[in-house]
């Protein structure tokens, strides 16, 4: 016979289990949505970069992956 108390136990480890899968999965949803923000904030501002700091193509997209691989490096 199987008491009853190793039936609340997997209920316990599965709950345990759902709260994990929630919480990484949240972080993982969070650091997307960074990302992609800090893409769009990297668009707008290329323009504005290029032109105050007269920079030719292959330095802005220099520093637009500098600052992409830093998004990815933070996320």
């Amino acid at each position: 016979m199987v008491s009853s108390g190793t039936s609340t136990a997997r209920e316990g480890g599965r709950d345990y289990l759902l709260g994990q899968a929630i919480l990484l999965a949240s972080v993982a949803a969070l650091g997307g949505f960074l990302f992609g923000f800090d893409t769009a904030v990297i668009n707008g501002a290329v323009n504005a970069m290029r032109e105050d700091f007269e920079m030719g193509p292959g330095m802005t997209g220099f520093v637009v992956s500098s600052a992409l691989l830093g998004c990815v490096a933070g996320a």
